[in-house]
């Protein structure tokens, strides 16, 4: 649990933090509910927490394949259930000037972070799962 609480830390850093901030830093930063000095530490803690919860999870579903098959089934479907409300439910609620760029950038980031963290902790759990081991398919 805490390996693939760590794969998905270090995943939510690369690809929404460094990705993020070089795709879309300058446009983020002219959100006007945006902080000037964000509180990276409750952003940080919230990711800790929600890796915690997506590794806890990975090991009860049914996902048929390999270790990275499995894993990005998984991060595919937790992407739908999370990223929709990133990429749209903000974009509906706070004042984003381009709610459009908003959407893409929170969209294609969100659900390449699940993916990757989906292949991430399916390689550190294997075959740890609730069903047997599969045989590929």
């Amino acid at each position: 649990m805490l390996l693939g609480a760590i794969a998905f830390f270090a995943s939510s850093f690369v690809i929404q933090g460094l990705l993020g901030f070089a795709l879309g830093g300058e446009y983020f930063a002219s959100i006007p509910a945006m902080r000037e000095e964000p509180l990276v530490h409750l952003a940080m803690f919230a990711t800790l927490i929600m890796g915690i919860g997506f590794s806890m999870l990975y090991p009860l579903t049914a996902f048929r394949g390999g270790p990275v098959v499995r894993g990005v089934k998984y991060g595919l479907l937790v992407g739908l259930i999370v990223v929709p409300f990133l990429a749209l439910d903000i974009a509906g609620r706070f004042d984003i000037p381009s709610v459009g760029t908003w959407i893409v950038i929170q969209g294609a980031l969100g659900m390449l972070h699940f993916v990757t963290a989906g292949m991430l902790v399916g390689l550190i759990f294997r075959e740890k799962t609730g069903l047997p081991p599969s045989k590929g398919t």
